[in-house]
């Protein structure tokens, strides 16, 4: 069962991230400011006032970062949520490290404890926070328990002995593969 300190790794993750969300918010309103009033500090005001590209720009920033507050302050509840009233299972855990050239995503596989070398289908999920030390857990098999979203059925949460995986929002993030991939 997941402790205190992976409920407040969560939420401080999410914390920053609608930090940052706030900021393209902020970034937008300033560009649809410059839009209607040009730049108030300057005498340059008639160089912004009116250029149809900061009220564009203004208006999508502005959007995203609404989007990202809403999602900010969201997920982390649903998956609070999934942890604590959706079912659970045991499963048998193995985590994927993918570096790319501009980021490294970091998945789990979850397969039924037993089925290890049969070909059955499997979860592979995106993990979103994640505990310390992680990538010293990478190809190996853990003992795990999983948390399922109670509306859509899917991993939201993995507990193993080093703390809690936090899955990624949406239908993407978290999909059932063919095992052979792993």
């Amino acid at each position: 069962m997941p402790t205190p300190k992976d409920f407040a790794r969560l939420y401080l993750h999410a914390t920053g991230t609608g930090v940052a969300a706030f900021g393209v918010l902020a970034t937008g309103a300033i560009a649809i400011l410059l839009y209607w009033n040009g730049f108030p500090a300057g005498a340059h005001a008639a160089d912004y006032q009116g250029d149809l590209i900061f009220l564009v720009f203004g208006v999508v920033l502005a959007g995203f970062g609404l989007w990202g507050m809403f999602i900010c302050a969201r997920w982390p509840r649903r998956l609070s949520r999934a942890v604590r009233q959706g079912a659970s299972k045991p499963v048998t855990l193995t985590l994927e490290i993918v570096e790319g050239s501009d980021s490294t995503e970091y998945y789990a596989w979850l397969q039924e404890p037993g089925a290890e070398d049969t070909a059955e289908d499997c979860w592979r999920a995106r993990i979103w926070v994640y505990p310390p030390k992680l990538a010293q857990d990478a190809g190996r098999r853990h003992e795990a328990t999983v948390f399922f979203d109670v509306d859509s059925a899917r991993p939201a949460a993995i507990a193993y002995a080093r703390g809690v995986l936090w899955m990624m929002a949406g239908d993407a993030a978290t999909e059932r593969q063919d095992k052979e991939k792993l």
